[in-house]
């Protein structure tokens, strides 16, 4: 049996670590012995606990941290997200050759100007180098200096998906997280900071609670309790706006599933996104989604197809965007049915390991 050792920057409640996630036990179902390291515990360290993916913690990014022989033990070695550099740089030139390195960050100039000893160099020592999108693959080509580039989209199992929906009642969940039956909910989920624009959500949610006279209209974001400044402020804004009652944030969960099935509308409003796992389980949901033009999203959802893209920062673009589904309903439905359609046909979980497997399998040979 192989042994794989997946290196993730947390265990955070966050979509890389979640990606790490599904992929450790897509791996494992396919007869992988597979291993987390972290340098840090958290939310996620008992869930790979559970389905015995064998988390264990190691301060890697320590300058003092030794990692030698350790890499020794793995026949490969997935190592998630730009951070992770700290830990290819202290393995030695034959650990880096089993080495799959997966990138999510598309806003490449801020992690070189915040890591000053990233080398780009390391791009061409490890032996693969993946991205979920082209457009974030694109941001880093010039890097590409042995050929070693490779685009795998990041899918999240929709069969999980499907059977909690069979298992439960929209009305009875609703109940369960406060919300009446008749609420209808605009919902954003994701880690409330200045990248997932949740300020601009909440400004055209403002703009449109003025205008539209319905205290069952609710506007949620799932994804507070960070103690970001952004999140005090926009705190702030809803209590000065009077709409506290219909403008709701709810501190990040392990429930996530839960708000996305209650969901009437689905907004992601980044300004940086490589291929958001937020999107596919909306999609998977059957949700209409309104998201912004950026990197990998218009890989996912076409226009006035699957979804309704909109520039980063246009905070009236949103508002007109949400207000048309709110009077198109059966518009609205389309599109959700659009994007169920798509993630079933185009964007499948079993692929997604078929060519992690490949990706190993060349790795542990190469």
């Amino acid at each position: 049996m192989a042994k794989i050792l997946l290196v993730t920057h947390n265990l955070n409640l966050e979509g890389a670590p979640l990606f790490l996630f599904n992929l450790g036990k897509g791996l494992k179902k396919i007869g992988y012995e597979v291993e987390v390291l972290s340098p840090s515990s958290g939310p996620l360290k008992r869930a790979f606990s559970k389905e015995s993916l064998k988390p264990f913690i190691f301060y890697f990014k320590s300058e003092k941290a030794n990692l030698e022989g350790k890499e020794k033990d793995y026949d490969a070695i997935i190592v998630n997200t730009i951070s992770g550099y700290k830990f290819i740089q202290k393995t030695g030139d034959s650990a880096k050759k089993k080495i799959a390195w997966v990138l999510h960050e598309s806003e490449r100039d801020v992690y070189f100007n915040l890591f000053s000893d990233l080398n780009p160099e390391l791009f061409g020592k490890v032996d693969k180098v993946v991205f979920s999108s082209q457009a974030t693959r694109d941001v880093y080509e010039d890097l590409n200096t042995s050929g070693n580039f490779e685009i795998i989209n990041t899918v999240g199992d929709r069969k999980v998906i499907d059977e909690f929906v069979e298992k439960n009642e929209k009305r009875i969940v609703k109940k369960k997280r406060g919300f009446a039956d008749e609420d209808f909910l605009v919902m954003t989920i994701g880690t409330i900071c200045l990248r997932k624009g949740q300020m601009e959500f909440t400004q055209a949610a403002i703009e449109i609670l003025k205008k539209v006279k319905n205290s069952n209209l609710k506007f949620v974001m799932v994804g507070g309790g960070r103690g970001y400044e952004i999140e005090k402020t926009i705190r702030k804004t809803i209590m000065q706006s009077g709409f506290g009652d219909q403008i709701i944030i709810i501190d990040e969960t392990k429930d996530i599933f839960d708000y996305y099935f209650i969901s009437d509308i689905f907004v992601l409003n980044s300004y940086i996104e490589a291929f958001p796992l937020s999107i596919l389980e909306a999609m998977a949901f059957g949700l209409p989604i309104i998201a912004t033009d950026v990197y990998g999203i218009p890989e996912q959802i076409e226009d006035g197809k699957e979804g309704l893209l909109i520039m980063a920062g246009d905070v009236k673009g949103l508002e007109n965007k949400i207000m048309y589904l709110l009077k198109n309903k059966n518009e609205a439905k389309k599109l959700g049915m659009n994007a169920r359609n798509k993630i079933e046909n185009e964007f499948q979980f079993d692929e997604m390991i078929k060519r992690y497997d490949k990706l190993i399998s060349e790795t542990a040979n190469g």
